[in-house]
């Protein structure tokens, strides 16, 4: 509960300081990928991705305490539905995105409300075994999916992203820009700070007057919403699909970004995704062992610092600061003495 109190203390305006890092921040996302190679471009494409996947499950898990591991399903869910209705239909991408986004929401929704009353190992086993189920049937059902064999997916803007990787760049960033600014003001809301009583104590806040199913089933239906529509349009940016997005490696990838960056944190997945993809680029060569050094990683982590990088960062803010005071301090002591 102290950390729910900090939470409610802590929302209010953005200090000056913050915004001006994040003008800053702002412009040398803007300027320097054009100084940057084609792949270079592709990985921070795919670092934007797994933010806003990673930042949507930490709505989920982090902030309102559901551990859902349907996560990478849902976003696969957004990735096939476009993915079939272009492949089948020659529908637009833009149309495919948005219905991506609506059925994975009404796929989010339904799995929230089977699971309402279920907590802890039960919630995680019934949501691994949606998405375990998914990507069976989408690999059996191979005359329609074309199953491992991948399904070709029409790409956004008609050519690969190798041909114009700042267009899809672009629209990647201000993607992830609106998506993190809607998260961020949830967090920071009321209905935030009803997700968090429902995290701390989904009982207390039932007696407080909180409607706990209601903000359960809004918060699903939103998080499947976001993983679809951004795993529809990554659908368009890779321009071909396979039943491997439904895998449990994809969700123990978003899981070790998020607890890496800081579980619980709005800050968290945005860390997390960048240390574990630059990782992954530099451990390439070493294949599957990879998932292993994250695991040991995690473990390291949650042993030492549980609350990640964002954690370590505060710890260092608050020790800096600390002694900032105490140099302030003592030269006046001095003074009156």
């Amino acid at each position: 509960m102290e950390r729910l109190r900090s939470e409610v203390e802590g929302i209010k305006k953005i200090p000056r300081e913050k915004l001006l890092l994040f003008v800053a921040l702002a412009a040398a996302l803007l300027v320097i990928p054009n100084f940057l190679g084609v792949y270079q471009v592709h990985i921070l494409n795919v670092i934007l991705y797994y933010i806003i996947i990673a930042s949507a499950w930490n709505l989920l898990a982090g902030y309102t305490g559901i551990f859902s591991l349907a996560q990478a399903a849902l976003s696969a869910t957004g990735a096939y539905t476009t993915g079939l209705l272009s492949y089948h239909l020659g529908i637009n991408p833009i149309v495919g995105i948005l219905l991506g986004g609506v059925l994975a929401a009404f796929v989010s929704y339904a799995i929230g409300s089977l699971t309402l009353n279920m907590r802890g190992i039960y919630l995680a086993l019934a949501t691994w075994a949606f998405a375990g189920s998914a990507k069976i049937f989408i690999s059996i059902n191979y005359e329609v999916t074309r199953g491992e064999l991948g399904l070709t997916v029409q790409y956004l803007y008609g050519v690969i992203p190798g041909i114009a990787p700042m267009m899809y760049y672009y629209t990647t960033l201000a993607l992830t820009a609106v998506a993190l600014l809607a998260i961020y003001k949830i967090i920071n809301s009321r209905m935030g700070l009803f997700l968090k009583a429902i995290r701390e104590d989904s009982i207390a806040a039932e007696v407080a007057g909180v409607d706990t199913v209601k903000y359960k089933k809004r918060i699903f239906i939103l998080v499947g919403f976001i993983a679809g529509i951004f795993g529809a349009y990554y659908a368009h940016y890779l321009g071909i699909i396979s039943p491997s997005l439904f895998a449990f490696e994809e969700m123990a990838i978003i899981i070790i970004m998020t607890i890496v960056g800081g579980y619980g944190y709005f800050y968290g997945p945005v860390l997390g995704a960048i240390t574990i993809e630059v990782l992954s680029e530099y451990l390439r060569e070493f294949g599957e062992i990879r998932m292993v050094l994250y695991g040991i990683i995690v473990l390291v982590m949650m042993r030492t610092f549980k609350d990640g990088l964002c954690g370590i960062a505060q710890s260092i803010h608050d020790k800096w600061k600390s002694s900032s005071m105490e140099e302030t301090v003592q030269p006046a002591g001095g003074n009156n003495g």
